[in-house]
Parts: structure tokens; C-alpha cells; sequence
């Protein structure tokens, strides 16, 4: 064992030595990888870029129309027809928009009735407004609380 001794030693001395090297090597590379980054990031952010977008004309003009918010919000409408006859409904419904083309007018069904309800009044008193307005020619309307989009 002693003859092996000095071998030993001097293996072991080199397998450190080799780990020591390459510990220092890969500190070094890491060190440039992130000074490289750092680098890179301050060129990309001091050149000016310049993108281009090949994008479909029908996306273009869809981006071009004004954006519209719908929100939900309490408000009233005018019911003036509740029954069980879809034809009926719809006739009412036709004849209401005829005789009042810019105030929309909404076909319902709930199980087993349907209900045509017209307006978007934003409070009690205008929906009263619009039963004067029509009570001639439906009589029979009750102002029911819905929730609509603007």
C-alpha cells in the first residue's frame, strides 16, 4: 500500500484539479451566456424593429368598425300581446313595427305562451309614455321589469 501511495496522491490530486478546471470553465461560459443576453436585450431595445403583419383584408375591415359595448342593464318594455297563438304574435308584432319602424319590438316564447314585448325604456316613466303612445291600438299591456342589452 505504500508503494501505491505516491499514485494515489498524485490521482487524486489530478481528478481535483480536472473538476476545479472545468467548475471555473463553466462559470466562465455562464458568465458570457448572460452578458451575451444582457447585450442582446439592449440592442433590441435600443434598434428600432420594424414589424410587418400580412393579415386578410376582411380582418382589416373588422378592425375598422367602431366598437360597440354591450352592457346589461334593468330597464322596462311594453308587453302587448301574451297568448298561446304564434301567428297571432307575430301579426301583432308586424303591425307594431310597421306603425313604429325605430322602436324594436321582441317576439317571446315561454312555455306554453308567447309575448311580444316592445322597447328599451330605461325607467318606469317612459314605458308609461309609450303605453299612451299605443293604447289605442293594443289594449291590453302590462310594463313587466326585464333586464336588456344596450
Amino acid at each position: 500500500m505504500t508503494k501505491n501511495f505516491p499514485i494515489i496522491l498524485i490521482l487524486l490530486f489530478l481528478i481535483i484539479s480536472i473538476i476545479t478546471a472545468n467548475n471555473t470553465i463553466l462559470h466562465a461560459q455562464e458568465k458570457h451566456i448572460q452578458d451575451s443576453i444582457k447585450n442582446t436585450n439592449e440592442d433590441i431595445l435600443s434598434d428600432s424593429i420594424h414589424s410587418y403583419i400580412i393579415m386578410d383584408e376582411r380582418i382589416e375591415k373588422l378592425m375598422q368598425k367602431p366598437k360597440v359595448l354591450s352592457t346589461r342593464m334593468r330597464g322596462y318594455r311594453v308587453q302587448i300581446y301574451n297568448g298561446n297563438n304564434r301567428q297571432e304574435a307575430e301579426s301583432i308584432r308586424n303591425q307594431f313595427l310597421r306603425n313604429h319602424p325605430t322602436t324594436p319590438a321582441y317576439l317571446i316564447y315561454s312555455k306554453p305562451n308567447f309575448r311580444v314585448r316592445v322597447g328599451n325604456f330605461k325607467n318606469r316613466q317612459e314605458a308609461q309614455e309609450m303605453i299612451k303612445k299605443i293604447n289605442n291600438q293594443f289594449p291590453s299591456m302590462i310594463v313587466p321589469e326585464v333586464i336588456f342589452r344596450n
